[in-house]
């Protein structure tokens, strides 16, 4: 019974200190005068994040008479849009090659409704270049030009292939298209290309002058549209940079630093050109001190890979493209590294890398006539529960919140009443409850070991009647 209400009582007491933060900083909610509630919020800046590592738990909103207010803590998102394209497929009317190489196509889009802007050429080969020059037939075969365009697929050098162009049909419902022989000037360019990317010439001369295959060939309509919504990026200033190549690994590193803000992934932007690589995001922990057989600084560090996938970049003949993001879910780790395989091939540099952040902020309602402060700087405290079924349903609603400006930050005066209470951070430190609740169970179990010896002892040598 007495274990029983010491340990009742200790938790009693410490789930009273857990739930009372103390914080140290104080900035005041600048919201513009009001006749009505509105629905506001505060956007975290690196002040916060530096003074908040371990959570927003402690963090409080307070009006003027020093009442906690119900908040709620998103992540604003925006809608993401794309082109999307709608296909239906053409029937061919007639294949023949041509004079000096290539061959021709006639194809109809078989639906009178229907009014195209763009093709797309079904092959199943890869690795390959050839012009397409798309003219429009009216009722009497009299050819009107509607594009120029390139097919191309340099999958064995970066990750790149152009099966579709675009172009305006206006009336027409039938089209001839011209696939052109690659030239022996885009058999140099594409020398050149593969020498750059460490690829073997001979092998994609080779593939490049096998004779190029359609299967078929679909039309296309574009149309935008919205689709779900995503975590609404900024830019974080990293604390440091450093750049450099692991000869050993075969890699390409970039290290940097960052001040807490919430990680979402990376951008990078390399110096090198007609690439592709696979690469991961890092982030790394320090292992214990107590590990002292570890014999460099560098190897105290454990990286967890984040995120991985293949980037890529290519500048080729007015070909332009850029893959290089790597995203991760939301993380507030401080140290990350990019590392970037290069294996056999020239090693890529980069010129510089951005860090895409993410936003955290806290809506509340704000009543009128009334001020509200912000209050953080506690790193123990537990996350408090608020009501906030109302908030919750104007944002449903798609009520939109007043950003509001914070002011500039005030150190409180802990006063003679709060001053540091050690009983206090005693009670908040996880480590002390697991000894404390070890030693009540050496004593319970010493207990119960006792009593039995005494409860043999007596049946051993029962009293005399």
């Amino acid at each position: 019974m007495r274990f029983s209400g010491a340990l009742i009582s200790l938790i009693f007491i410490s789930a009273i200190y857990a739930g009372d933060p103390r914080n140290d900083r104080i900035r005041v909610i600048k919201i513009p005068a009001r006749s009505v509630a509105r629905l506001a919020c505060v956007e975290f800046d690196k002040e916060i994040f530096q003074h908040s590592p371990s959570g927003f738990g402690a963090i409080r909103v307070r009006d003027s008479n020093g009442v906690i207010q119900s908040h709620l803590e998103v992540r604003p998102t925006q809608i993401r849009s794309e082109i999307l394209k709608t296909y239906f497929s053409g029937k061919t009317l007639s294949a023949m090659p041509i004079k000096g190489g290539g061959f021709q196509i006639e194809v109809e889009t078989g639906d009178d409704a229907v009014r195209p802007n763009g093709l797309r050429i079904n092959t199943p080969l890869s690795d390959f270049e050839n012009k397409i020059t798309i003219f429009g037939l009216n009722n009497k075969g009299v050819e009107t030009k509607l594009a120029d365009g390139l097919l191309a697929d340099y999958r064995s050098i970066v990750d790149y292939r152009v099966d579709s162009i675009l172009f305006d049909a206006g009336e027409f419902q039938r089209f001839k298209i011209l696939v052109a022989q690659p030239t022996i000037q885009q058999e140099s360019a594409l020398m050149e290309l593969s020498r750059q990317a460490g690829s073997p010439n001979g092998e994609r001369l080779n593939v490049l002058r096998r004779p190029f295959r359609i299967e078929s060939i679909d039309f296309f309509k574009t149309n935008e549209v919205s689709l779900k919504e995503e975590p609404i990026r900024d830019e974080l200033a990293p604390e440091s940079v450093a750049f450099f190549v692991d000869k050993k690994n075969k890699t390409t590193v970039v290290e940097f630093e960052t001040w807490g803000g919430p990680v979402l992934g990376v951008e990078i932007f390399p110096k090198t050109v007609n690439f592709s690589r696979k690469a991961r995001l890092e982030y790394g922990t320090l292992i214990s001190a107590f590990k002292t057989d570890l014999p460099e600084k560098e190897s105290r560090m454990n990286w967890t890979i984040a995120s991985r996938g293949t980037i890529s970049q290519l500048d080729f003949q007015g070909h332009k493209s850029r893959n290089t993001r790597l995203e991760c879910p939301e993380n507030r780790q401080t140290k990350w590294r990019i590392v970037i395989e290069n294996g056999d091939s020239p090693p890529v540099e980069v010129e510089s890398v951005k860090i895409l952040g993410g936003k955290v902020q806290f809506v509340f309602l704000a009543q009128p006539g009334e001020n509200y402060q912000l209050e953080y700087g506690d790193s123990q405290s537990n996350s408090a529960v608020f009501d906030s079924a109302a908030i919750q349903a104007m944002l449903r609603a798609k009520v939109a919140p007043f950003v509001a400006p914070l002011g500039e930050v005030r150190m409180m005066d802990p006063g003679p009443e709060q001053k540091v209470d050690w009983f206090q951070w005693l009670m908040r430190q996880k480590a002390f409850f697991g000894v404390v609740v070890l030693v009540l169970a050496s004593i319970l179990g010493v207990t119960l070991f006792q009593a039995a010896k005494r409860v043999n002892a007596e049946s051993e040598h029962p009293p005399m009647g």
